[in-house]
């Protein structure tokens, strides 16, 4: 068990940056892993918890400076974007080695050197579609907030986020006017969804508590629809909210590779669609002309339906109701006849791989499940695309495909800049039998 937060201030000498965002130091027999800190720094650390084996902290006073250092944007960094602090070129080049690392020590792979990988420096800030943010109240005032790093206390923000598009700030800004205006009950709130399609912002506000606002936001050329979402706090973890209350539009629509598809607040969406192209492109390279896929993981379908020009036939299968009917929707008004799409849990739906088939995955960060390992490796598809928000579980999965499949492509792609987060596409090849 961790200990408790403590007030101890030790001085540490940085090495390099690890999978996770920190720094990695070393004092006395024990790993450090610390926040706001950089190779080649020495920095004084608030030491936030430990246990026998590491310690885990943050910088609280640079001694000696990395050349590297930015001084961040916005005083909550630390909650959202951990790598305002280091150059952009810098964060590239440390993402290319940290997934270097996690492919050789947990994937078995052997690099000569470090994956490539694709980004857009114009775009390392507001960049993303989608935020989340939650509230705090403050002398009876209702901000927007995130939590720390690490913790479970909420800091208030001033504006809204650097890494949001800015039309999202600008309607997440026009809600908090709103709650404020109403006097709405800070226990009643959970947090705000907000997304933008490129030319509309649609927000969901999330209660805890089932109740009646005196008013609703005005609909205007910044906010084009508003959601209220009932989240029970009886039900478990990941239930889906209720959504009890709908003004203005409904859906969002975004067009990839000349298919408009729609999607909802709820429903799976690239957050950063301009990197998604890239990784889509690439995605098609790896797809023969005719041939027959299953996509598992699929959300609303951008990636089967977006390479769909290519593909005799395809399914898409995805465990999110809301995806799935709009994942049909879009079959429909795109006029796709080869597709379907089904709504059953990736682990539970085998009958769709089969050799003749490719299948494409895009799991969330746990990656994929056993079940889904074990019916590739015993149908053995002559090829598999492994698109990954999460490299150490890409890793460990394409160790347990090793025995029958080679890695033919492997790359990066800063889907979120000044962040450590890295995305990273994989295919697989079936050996050839000897």
């Amino acid at each position: 068990m961790y200990s408790k937060k403590m007030q101890q201030i030790v001085k540490l000498k940085i090495e390099k940056l690890v999978f996770g965002g920190q720094g990695l130091g070393r004092l006395d027999g024990k790993v450090y892993f610390v926040w706001n800190a950089l190779p080649g720094e020495e920095v004084e650390i608030e030491i936030i918890k430990q246990n026998k084996k590491f310690v885990e902290a943050q910088a609280v006073k640079i001694v000696e400076r990395s050349p590297y250092r930015k001084e961040p944007k916005e005083d909550h960094f630390m909650s959202c974007s951990a790598w305002q602090i280091l150059d952009f070129s810098q964060e590239n080049a440390w993402k290319r080695f940290i997934a270097q690392e996690v492919y050789e020590k947990l994937g078995g792979l052997s690099l000569q050197t470090p994956p490539d990988i694709a980004y857009e420096e114009k775009e390392s800030e507001h960049y993303r579609n989608k935020m989340e943010y939650h509230f705090v109240q403050e002398n009876d005032e209702i901000k927007l907030a995130f939590y720390e790093r690490g913790g479970l206390k909420l800091k208030s923000m001033n504006e809204g986020c650097l890494l949001a598009r800015k039309e999202i700030n600008v309607a997440a800004k026009e809600i908090l006017i709103w709650l404020n205006e109403i006097k709405a009950p800070i226990s009643a709130l959970k947090n705000l969804l907000l997304r933008f399609d490129g030319e509309k912002t649609l927000a969901g506000l999330i209660v805890r508590q089932n109740i009646k606002f005196a008013s609703m936001p005005k609909i205007s050329k910044n906010l084009a629809g508003f959601h209220i979402y009932f989240a029970d706090p009886y039900k478990p973890s990941n239930w889906l909210p209720e959504k009890i209350k709908v003004i203005g539009e409904d859906f969002l629509t975004s067009k990839i590779n000349g298919r408009n598809l729609d999607y909802g607040l709820l429903s799976f969406f690239q957050i950063n669609e301009n990197m998604f192209k890239k990784a889509l492109e690439d995605i098609s390279q790896f797809v023969d002309e005719g041939s027959e896929i299953v996509d598992y993981y699929s959300g609303v379908g951008t990636i089967g339906l977006g390479i769909n020009k290519k593909i005799k036939k395809g399914v898409l299968v995805e465990s999110n109701p809301e995806a799935v009917k709009f994942a049909k929707e879009n079959i429909e008004k795109n006029k796709i006849s080869n597709f379907e799409a089904v709504c059953a849990p990736a682990e539970k739906t085998f009958d769709y791989i089969t050799r003749d088939k490719i299948v494409i995955l895009d799991p969330v960060r746990a990656g994929l499940h056993t079940n889904i390992v074990k019916k590739i490796l015993k149908e053995r598809p002559k090829k598999v695309i492994y698109l990954s928000c999460d490299i150490s579980t890409q890793a460990r999965d394409l160790k347990y495909f090793s025995a029958l499949y080679s890695v033919k492509f492997l790359k990066l792609y800063n889907f979120f800049p000044k962040t450590p987060h890295i995305e990273a596409l994989a295919v697989l090849e079936l050996n050839k039998a000897k």
